[in-house]
């Protein structure tokens, strides 16, 4: 199973915005972060420029919780798109898990 997000372009976000992402043990909060603006202590930032696309913001997006050492997670985007597939890591069996992130933005499941 995966979960599918679809990302909204920058102008529909707001700077200090949060979504957790979760692999069942650890959660992480992701924050949209305007550029030259500081993040919540604790928080993993996201900086945009307010110009992004929602493809733009996907890939920003996929490589802040892929740079992420703390979930068990994968995200890939899927190139000139909005949208996200989030992968829990193989369990023993082998099979890939789905992962439930909160994303404040039009959400496929």
């Amino acid at each position: 199973f995966t979960d599918q997000l679809t990302l909204l372009a920058s102008l529909q976000v707001v700077h200090g915005q949060t979504f957790d992402v979760s692999d069942g043990v650890n959660t992480v909060t992701f924050e949209y972060v305007l550029e030259g603006l500081a993040p919540t202590p604790g928080n993993v930032p996201i900086y945009y420029t307010g110009l992004e696309m929602a493809a733009e913001m996907a890939e920003m997006i996929e490589e802040a919780i892929n740079n992420s050492t703390v979930l068990d997670v994968t995200a890939a985007s899927i190139e000139t798109t909005e949208r996200i597939d989030l992968f829990r890591g193989a369990d023993s069996d082998g099979i890939m898990r789905d992962v439930r992130g909160a994303v404040p933005a039009a959400q496929t499941v």
